[in-house]
């Protein structure tokens, strides 16, 4: 039976109700699922735990549909891999090197072999997946999942993997005409927000790193 506005309204807000972060680890490289509760699913292999590296360079995705959207995740990632690692080399750094020694970065065997040139043993490849802005006049919710792949450069081996999916709302339901109005004014400022993104992309990357062990 097809659900009505009305009905799709309340299961959203309700749905989108707060509960804790939960980290559930997968014991092999099989495909990661994008849970809509929170859960970050994550595998994290013997070999990273054996010999982690100290250098990381992090790769924009091969193809992207908001090049806007993947530059505030990438900020994030480095800001907190930076935390994590000796040396992150990312963004204009990145994209300057690159330019440097005449490496195509859309190119899976320039981006080893880039790696490989400044000695970095790892690097990091993400993809942001099932991007969604919702607005129902007194409710706006939006939606950003992510995935961050950590391979060692030498030989590929996966050494960690991590997918989340964050959402965030404002707005609600309300029974009172006032309450209608100030529930379309959150809903409406919640939803032109630009900031709000950023924000968003911040708290994914943070919940993805914590399942990342610091060296």
């Amino acid at each position: 039976m097809r659900m009505s506005k009305c009905s799709l309204l309340i299961f959203l807000v309700l749905a989108s109700g707060c509960s804790r972060t939960e980290y559930k680890s997968y014991g092999g490289v099989e495909k990661l699922p994008v849970s809509l509760s929170r859960t970050v699913h994550f595998y994290l292999s013997p070999e990273f735990e054996e010999a982690p590296p100290k250098c990381v360079v992090v790769f924009q995705p091969y193809k992207t549909d908001n090049s806007d959207l993947s530059k505030s995740v990438e900020k994030s990632l480095i800001r907190h891999l930076s935390e994590k690692f000796s040396s992150v080399v990312g963004g204009k750094l990145r994209d300057h090197r690159a330019a440097y020694y005449s490496f195509d970065l859309k190119s899976s065997i320039d981006r080893l072999n880039f790696a490989k040139s400044i000695k970095c043993e790892s690097f990091l490849e993400f993809q942001v997946i099932k991007p969604k802005h919702t607005y129902l006049l007194v409710w706006s919710e939006i939606k950003l999942g992510l995935e961050v792949r950590l391979f060692r450069q030498h030989d590929s081996v996966q050494l960690w993997r991590a997918s989340h999916i964050v959402s965030r709302s404002d707005g609600g339901l309300s029974l009172s005409l006032f309450g209608f109005a100030v529930n379309a004014y959150e809903a409406n400022v919640f939803s032109a927000d630009a900031e709000i993104i950023e924000s968003v992309s911040e708290d994914l990357v943070r919940r993805l790193m914590a399942s990342l062990p610091s060296n």
